[in-house]
């Protein structure tokens, strides 16, 4: 009879362990993977750099870059962006305003992500 326990502890024991691995390493947080649900919005200090490019090339560059962009519009480096930002394109896409179609195509940017370009198109589009 000891023997049979001893045989069930240690294989529940067993069993249980993956269960520990992977509960006990996962730390990861909702505000973390998806910054833009967590309700700060930090657009102090806005640039092309650090602000603006990590945007469009996570969610315009896949179609709009390379030798045959989407639509023609390459958006792959500042002076293709800052284009878009002056002839007002690249705002009226993001807000689906002006009679342009709403970019990124079936789904829309987060507000933050359309607050932030939209402060550094105001700013005059620098190359910061």
């Amino acid at each position: 009879m000891k023997k049979i326990l001893i045989q069930i502890t240690a294989l529940c024991l067993f069993l249980s362990l993956p269960v520990l691995f992977v509960t006990g390493c996962y730390n990861d947080s909702k505000e973390y993977l998806y910054p833009e649900l967590s309700g700060d919005c930090d657009t102090t200090n806005v640039t092309f750099a650090l602000s603006v490019k990590p945007i469009t090339d996570g969610n315009c560059k896949s179609c709009h870059s390379g030798s045959s962009p989407s639509g023609g519009v390459n958006i792959e480096n500042y002076t293709q962006t800052k284009a878009l930002a002056d002839d007002g394109r690249l705002v009226n896409v993001i807000n689906a305003t002006g009679g342009y179609p709403l970019m990124p195509q079936g789904a829309a940017l987060p507000d933050c992500s359309i607050k932030t370009i939209e402060i550094w198109v105001a700013a005059g589009a620098p190359n910061n």
